[in-house]
Protein backbone atom coordinates (compact mmCIF):
# COMPACT_ATOMS: atom_id res chain seq x y z
CA UNK A 1 0.00 0.00 0.00
CA UNK A 2 2.85 2.36 0.87
CA UNK A 3 4.51 1.77 -2.49
CA UNK A 4 1.22 2.58 -4.24
CA UNK A 5 1.00 5.92 -2.45
CA UNK A 6 4.65 6.69 -3.19
CA UNK A 7 4.09 5.84 -6.85
CA UNK A 8 1.01 8.08 -7.05
CA UNK A 9 2.84 10.95 -5.34
CA UNK A 10 5.79 10.61 -7.73
CA UNK A 11 3.51 10.55 -10.78
CA UNK A 12 1.53 13.55 -9.52
CA UNK A 13 4.76 15.43 -8.80
CA UNK A 14 6.07 14.75 -12.28
CA UNK A 15 2.81 15.96 -13.84
CA UNK A 16 2.80 19.12 -11.71
CA UNK A 17 6.45 19.82 -12.53
CA UNK A 18 5.70 19.38 -16.23
CA UNK A 19 2.75 21.77 -16.01
CA UNK A 20 4.88 24.33 -14.17
CA UNK A 21 7.70 23.96 -16.69
CA UNK A 22 5.21 24.31 -19.55
CA UNK A 23 3.79 27.50 -18.04
CA UNK A 24 7.29 28.95 -17.68
CA UNK A 25 8.19 28.05 -21.26
CA UNK A 26 4.95 29.55 -22.59
CA UNK A 27 5.47 32.69 -20.52
CA UNK A 28 9.00 33.12 -21.84
CA UNK A 29 7.89 32.42 -25.40
CA UNK A 30 5.41 35.32 -25.29
CA UNK A 31 7.56 37.78 -23.37
CA UNK A 32 9.10 40.26 -25.81
CA UNK A 33 12.58 40.51 -24.30
CA UNK A 34 13.32 36.94 -23.35
CA UNK A 35 15.77 34.22 -24.25
CA UNK A 36 13.86 33.71 -27.52
CA UNK A 37 12.98 37.31 -28.35
CA UNK A 38 15.94 39.68 -28.38
CA UNK A 39 16.14 43.14 -29.91
CA UNK A 40 19.21 42.38 -32.01
CA UNK A 41 18.35 38.87 -33.10
CA UNK A 42 20.19 38.16 -36.37
CA UNK A 43 17.95 36.68 -39.02
CA UNK A 44 19.30 33.94 -41.28
CA UNK A 45 16.79 32.32 -43.64
CA UNK A 46 16.37 28.56 -43.16
CA UNK A 47 17.01 27.75 -46.80
CA UNK A 48 19.31 24.89 -47.79
CA UNK A 49 19.71 25.60 -51.51
CA UNK A 50 22.76 27.96 -51.82
CA UNK A 51 21.47 30.06 -54.72
CA UNK A 52 18.07 30.61 -53.09
CA UNK A 53 19.70 31.44 -49.77
CA UNK A 54 21.93 34.05 -51.41
CA UNK A 55 18.91 35.60 -53.12
CA UNK A 56 17.16 35.72 -49.76
CA UNK A 57 20.16 37.43 -48.15
CA UNK A 58 20.39 39.92 -51.03
CA UNK A 59 16.70 40.71 -50.60
CA UNK A 60 17.26 41.33 -46.90
CA UNK A 61 20.12 43.70 -47.73
CA UNK A 62 17.77 45.58 -50.08
CA UNK A 63 15.18 45.74 -47.30
CA UNK A 64 17.66 47.29 -44.89
CA UNK A 65 18.97 49.84 -47.42
CA UNK A 66 15.74 51.01 -49.00
CA UNK A 67 12.36 52.22 -47.80
CA UNK A 68 11.56 54.41 -44.84
CA UNK A 69 10.60 53.62 -41.27
CA UNK A 70 7.04 54.54 -40.33
CA UNK A 71 5.22 54.39 -37.00
CA UNK A 72 1.66 54.21 -35.68
CA UNK A 73 0.09 54.21 -32.24
CA UNK A 74 -1.87 51.07 -31.45
CA UNK A 75 -5.25 51.15 -29.72
CA UNK A 76 -3.46 50.73 -26.35
CA UNK A 77 -0.80 53.40 -27.11
CA UNK A 78 1.92 50.88 -27.97
CA UNK A 79 4.22 52.36 -30.62
CA UNK A 80 4.36 50.09 -33.66
CA UNK A 81 7.02 50.23 -36.37
CA UNK A 82 6.99 49.30 -40.02
CA UNK A 83 8.93 49.89 -43.19
CA UNK A 84 7.28 51.42 -46.24
CA UNK A 85 8.48 50.96 -49.83
CA UNK A 86 6.75 53.39 -52.16
CA UNK A 87 6.55 52.74 -55.89
CA UNK A 88 5.87 55.64 -58.23
CA UNK A 89 2.52 55.16 -60.00
CA UNK A 90 1.63 52.30 -57.65
CA UNK A 91 -1.78 50.82 -58.32
CA UNK A 92 -2.18 48.88 -55.07
CA UNK A 93 -0.96 48.59 -51.50
CA UNK A 94 0.20 45.34 -49.92
CA UNK A 95 0.69 45.05 -46.15
CA UNK A 96 2.86 42.16 -44.96
CA UNK A 97 2.37 40.65 -41.50
CA UNK A 98 5.18 38.34 -40.34
CA UNK A 99 4.88 35.33 -38.07
CA UNK A 100 5.61 34.50 -34.45
CA UNK A 101 9.06 35.77 -33.43
CA UNK A 102 9.73 36.57 -37.09
CA UNK A 103 10.76 39.72 -38.86
CA UNK A 104 9.42 41.02 -42.18
CA UNK A 105 12.79 41.06 -43.89
CA UNK A 106 13.21 37.37 -43.04
CA UNK A 107 9.72 35.91 -43.26
CA UNK A 108 9.10 37.64 -46.62
CA UNK A 109 12.65 37.68 -48.02
CA UNK A 110 11.86 35.93 -51.31
CA UNK A 111 8.40 37.48 -51.58
CA UNK A 112 9.93 40.97 -51.25
CA UNK A 113 12.40 40.14 -54.01
CA UNK A 114 9.39 39.64 -56.30
CA UNK A 115 7.06 42.31 -54.93
CA UNK A 116 9.56 45.16 -55.28
CA UNK A 117 9.32 44.87 -59.07
CA UNK A 118 5.52 45.12 -59.12
CA UNK A 119 3.55 48.39 -59.26
CA UNK A 120 2.63 48.21 -55.58
CA UNK A 121 3.43 50.02 -52.37
CA UNK A 122 4.76 47.54 -49.81
CA UNK A 123 4.27 48.08 -46.09
CA UNK A 124 6.20 45.57 -43.95
CA UNK A 125 5.20 45.76 -40.30
CA UNK A 126 6.93 44.62 -37.13
CA UNK A 127 4.45 42.91 -34.84
CA UNK A 128 4.14 44.17 -31.27
CA UNK A 129 6.86 42.78 -29.04
CA UNK A 130 9.25 42.51 -31.98
CA UNK A 131 11.92 45.22 -32.16
CA UNK A 132 11.68 48.04 -33.23
CA UNK A 133 7.96 47.87 -32.31
CA UNK A 134 7.14 48.30 -28.66
CA UNK A 135 5.08 45.92 -26.55
CA UNK A 136 5.95 43.64 -23.64
CA UNK A 137 4.24 40.51 -24.90
CA UNK A 138 3.31 38.67 -28.07
CA UNK A 139 -0.38 37.67 -27.90
CA UNK A 140 -0.59 35.10 -30.71
CA UNK A 141 -2.78 37.32 -32.88
CA UNK A 142 -5.24 38.69 -30.31
CA UNK A 143 -3.89 42.22 -29.82
CA UNK A 144 -2.05 41.95 -33.14
CA UNK A 145 -5.41 41.68 -34.90
CA UNK A 146 -6.31 45.14 -33.60
CA UNK A 147 -2.95 46.39 -34.83
CA UNK A 148 -3.93 45.23 -38.33
CA UNK A 149 -6.61 47.93 -38.37
CA UNK A 150 -4.10 50.56 -37.23
CA UNK A 151 -1.86 49.72 -40.17
CA UNK A 152 -4.76 49.62 -42.62
CA UNK A 153 -5.83 53.10 -41.52
CA UNK A 154 -2.25 54.32 -41.83
CA UNK A 155 -1.65 53.11 -45.38
CA UNK A 156 -5.02 54.35 -46.61
CA UNK A 157 -4.37 57.78 -45.10
CA UNK A 158 -1.19 57.91 -47.21
CA UNK A 159 -2.23 56.07 -50.36
CA UNK A 160 -5.95 55.55 -50.93
CA UNK A 161 -5.58 52.54 -53.20
CA UNK A 162 -6.92 48.96 -53.38
CA UNK A 163 -5.16 47.24 -50.49
CA UNK A 164 -4.26 43.61 -49.80
CA UNK A 165 -3.31 41.96 -46.52
CA UNK A 166 -0.72 39.18 -46.62
CA UNK A 167 0.12 37.26 -43.46
CA UNK A 168 2.22 34.19 -42.67
CA UNK A 169 1.80 31.94 -39.62
CA UNK A 170 0.78 34.12 -36.65
CA UNK A 171 0.57 37.03 -39.10
CA UNK A 172 -1.99 35.12 -41.17
CA UNK A 173 -4.07 34.40 -38.07
CA UNK A 174 -3.76 38.04 -36.97
CA UNK A 175 -5.21 39.15 -40.31
CA UNK A 176 -8.03 36.59 -40.12
CA UNK A 177 -8.81 37.57 -36.52
CA UNK A 178 -8.92 41.22 -37.67
CA UNK A 179 -11.88 40.37 -39.92
CA UNK A 180 -14.01 40.28 -36.77
CA UNK A 181 -14.22 44.06 -37.22
CA UNK A 182 -15.44 45.61 -40.46
CA UNK A 183 -12.69 46.39 -42.96
CA UNK A 184 -12.67 49.50 -45.18
CA UNK A 185 -13.99 49.03 -48.71
CA UNK A 186 -10.44 49.46 -50.06
CA UNK A 187 -9.43 46.05 -48.68
CA UNK A 188 -9.78 43.89 -51.77
CA UNK A 189 -8.06 40.66 -50.87
CA UNK A 190 -6.28 38.57 -48.24
CA UNK A 191 -3.47 36.02 -48.40
CA UNK A 192 -3.41 33.72 -45.37
CA UNK A 193 -0.33 31.50 -45.45
CA UNK A 194 0.04 28.71 -42.84
CA UNK A 195 -2.22 30.29 -40.22
CA UNK A 196 -3.86 28.47 -37.31
CA UNK A 197 -7.49 28.56 -36.15
CA UNK A 198 -6.83 29.82 -32.62
CA UNK A 199 -3.99 30.04 -30.13
CA UNK A 200 -5.34 27.25 -27.91
CA UNK A 201 -5.44 24.68 -30.72
CA UNK A 202 -1.97 25.69 -31.89
CA UNK A 203 -0.41 25.36 -28.43
CA UNK A 204 -2.18 22.01 -27.92
CA UNK A 205 -0.79 20.85 -31.24
CA UNK A 206 2.73 21.80 -30.12
CA UNK A 207 2.75 20.02 -26.76
CA UNK A 208 0.64 16.93 -27.50
CA UNK A 209 3.57 14.98 -29.02
CA UNK A 210 5.38 15.31 -25.65
CA UNK A 211 2.59 14.28 -23.27
CA UNK A 212 -0.83 12.67 -23.09
CA UNK A 213 -3.86 14.73 -24.07
CA UNK A 214 -5.22 15.10 -20.47
CA UNK A 215 -1.88 16.54 -19.27
CA UNK A 216 -1.72 18.89 -22.27
CA UNK A 217 -5.29 20.08 -21.61
CA UNK A 218 -4.49 20.60 -17.92
CA UNK A 219 -1.38 22.66 -18.73
CA UNK A 220 -3.29 24.77 -21.23
CA UNK A 221 -6.12 25.31 -18.72
CA UNK A 222 -3.76 26.99 -16.26
CA UNK A 223 -1.94 28.84 -19.03
CA UNK A 224 -5.24 30.21 -20.33
CA UNK A 225 -6.03 31.51 -16.83
CA UNK A 226 -2.61 33.18 -16.69
CA UNK A 227 -3.20 34.84 -20.08
CA UNK A 228 -6.58 36.15 -18.90
CA UNK A 229 -5.18 37.51 -15.63
CA UNK A 230 -1.96 39.08 -16.84
CA UNK A 231 -2.19 39.60 -20.61
CA UNK A 232 -5.94 40.26 -20.81
CA UNK A 233 -6.68 37.83 -23.60
CA UNK A 234 -7.85 34.25 -23.82
CA UNK A 235 -6.37 31.48 -25.92
CA UNK A 236 -9.86 30.56 -27.11
CA UNK A 237 -11.17 34.11 -27.41
CA UNK A 238 -10.85 34.32 -31.20
CA UNK A 239 -11.41 31.53 -33.68
CA UNK A 240 -10.82 32.01 -37.38
CA UNK A 241 -13.51 29.50 -38.35
CA UNK A 242 -16.22 31.56 -36.67
CA UNK A 243 -14.91 34.81 -38.11
CA UNK A 244 -14.40 33.52 -41.66
CA UNK A 245 -17.97 32.24 -41.78
CA UNK A 246 -19.01 35.83 -42.51
CA UNK A 247 -15.95 36.96 -44.49
CA UNK A 248 -16.74 38.19 -47.99
CA UNK A 249 -13.28 39.56 -48.87
CA UNK A 250 -11.64 37.30 -51.51
CA UNK A 251 -9.08 35.15 -49.72
CA UNK A 252 -6.20 32.96 -50.86
CA UNK A 253 -5.35 30.22 -48.37
CA UNK A 254 -1.86 28.70 -48.60
CA UNK A 255 -0.11 25.96 -46.65
CA UNK A 256 2.87 23.66 -47.08
CA UNK A 257 1.87 20.00 -46.92
CA UNK A 258 4.98 19.15 -44.88
CA UNK A 259 4.41 21.82 -42.24
CA UNK A 260 5.02 20.22 -38.84
CA UNK A 261 4.78 23.44 -36.80
CA UNK A 262 1.34 24.68 -37.90
CA UNK A 263 -0.46 21.69 -39.37
CA UNK A 264 -2.04 22.00 -42.85
CA UNK A 265 -5.45 20.91 -41.57
CA UNK A 266 -5.77 24.35 -39.89
CA UNK A 267 -5.75 26.01 -43.31
CA UNK A 268 -8.07 23.37 -44.73
CA UNK A 269 -10.52 24.17 -41.92
CA UNK A 270 -10.19 27.91 -42.55
CA UNK A 271 -10.76 27.47 -46.27
CA UNK A 272 -13.83 25.34 -45.65
CA UNK A 273 -15.26 27.88 -43.19
CA UNK A 274 -14.75 30.93 -45.41
CA UNK A 275 -18.00 32.36 -46.75
CA UNK A 276 -16.88 34.42 -49.74
CA UNK A 277 -14.65 33.95 -52.78
CA UNK A 278 -11.71 31.75 -51.90
CA UNK A 279 -8.92 29.62 -53.30
CA UNK A 280 -6.65 27.03 -51.71
CA UNK A 281 -3.00 26.30 -52.52
CA UNK A 282 -1.42 23.32 -50.77
CA UNK A 283 2.24 23.00 -51.70
CA UNK A 284 3.94 19.61 -51.87
CA UNK A 285 7.23 19.17 -49.95
CA UNK A 286 6.92 22.60 -48.28
CA UNK A 287 7.51 23.05 -44.56
CA UNK A 288 6.44 25.95 -42.38
CA UNK A 289 6.35 29.21 -44.34
CA UNK A 290 8.22 27.58 -47.22
CA UNK A 291 5.46 27.46 -49.83
CA UNK A 292 6.75 30.49 -51.76
CA UNK A 293 10.29 29.10 -51.63
CA UNK A 294 9.28 25.62 -52.88
CA UNK A 295 6.74 26.56 -55.54
CA UNK A 296 7.12 30.28 -56.33
CA UNK A 297 5.54 30.16 -59.79
CA UNK A 298 2.26 28.65 -58.62
CA UNK A 299 2.22 30.96 -55.60
CA UNK A 300 2.82 34.04 -57.77
CA UNK A 301 0.11 32.95 -60.20
CA UNK A 302 -2.44 32.71 -57.37
CA UNK A 303 -1.41 36.06 -55.88
CA UNK A 304 -1.61 37.81 -59.24
CA UNK A 305 -5.11 36.41 -59.77
CA UNK A 306 -6.09 37.92 -56.44
CA UNK A 307 -4.47 41.28 -57.25
CA UNK A 308 -6.37 41.49 -60.52
CA UNK A 309 -9.66 41.01 -58.70
CA UNK A 310 -10.06 44.75 -58.02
Amino acid sequence: MLWLWITLIVIASIILLFILATLIVFFMSLKAKSLWNTDNKPWVPHIDEPELKQRALDSMDWFRREGKMVYVKAYDDVKLAGKLFVKEHAKQNIILFHGYRGKPEGDFCLENEWLKDLDVNILCIYQRGIYPSEGKYITMGYKESKDVHSWVNFILSQYDLPTYLWGVSMGASSVMFALKEKMPKQIKGIIADCGYTNAYEQFKNEIKPMVTTPVAVCALFFYNIWCHLFLHFGLKKLNTKNILSSNEIPTLFVHGKNDKFVLPYFTEQNHAANKGAKSLLLVDNAGHNKSFCINPEEYKKEVLKLLKNK
